[in-house]
């Protein structure tokens, strides 16, 4: 018995029936000016000098130098919604007695509502930090760049964390209070 191979025709478009390719997209060249990262309003990674560092670094020595020797109470109220299960916070930070800042209503649990008194000073100048975004290369499967995301440097966090060691060396000075109420409406 004579076994029959069937050969198939290689087809007149390039690339296909072949593994070679995706189609249609392989017989339409890329315009470099419509598929660059800048034209699609991708950031490209700048190279900053190393004075430039340097100098940004020396801006900023204490980042809490405002806040020193000053009274700092950060007031929290948690709400539980027990329809939906969820936890919600307001907070307010007075400085000296004076109220600095509030936000009314977010959602957060445990000490959320701190973490918004941080960030209520750091948005009012009292807790300062080099605010830099660093662009981030997100790699594709064929290992080659797709696009650039923003992240923001450590530089908030080194000054959040010079918060805390300021409020743990100084009990007296940085007061937090939370309190659970019943109601929405108590936020």
């Amino acid at each position: 018995m004579v076994r029959r191979i069937r050969v198939s025709k290689p087809s007149k478009r390039k690339g296909l029936g072949r593994g070679l390719g995706k189609g249609y997209k392989n017989l339409i060249p890329k315009d470099t000016k419509v598929h660059s990262d800048s034209a699609k309003g991708r950031k490209q990674p700048q190279k900053i000098p190393l004075p430039t560092l340097i100098e940004q670094s020396k801006k900023i020595k204490d980042p809490i130098a405002k806040l020193r020797g000053k009274q700092i109470v950060i007031r929290g109220k948690r709400w539980f919604d027990k329809i939906n299960g969820n936890t919600y916070h307001s907070t307010e930070v007075y400085i000296d007695g004076k109220l600095v800042g509030r936000v009314p209503f977010a959602y957060g649990y445990g000490n959320q509502f701190y973490t918004t008194g941080k960030q209520i000073l750091a948005d009012k100048g009292f807790i300062e930090y080099e605010k830099t975004k660093e662009n981030v290369p997100v790699y594709g499967k064929d290992g080659k760049i797709a696009y650039y995301t923003p992240k923001e440097s450590k530089n908030k966090q080194e000054a959040f964390n010079k918060f805390e060691d300021y409020r743990y060396k100084n009990r007296d000075k940085v007061l937090v209070f939370v309190d659970d109420v019943q109601r929405k409406k108590d936020l």
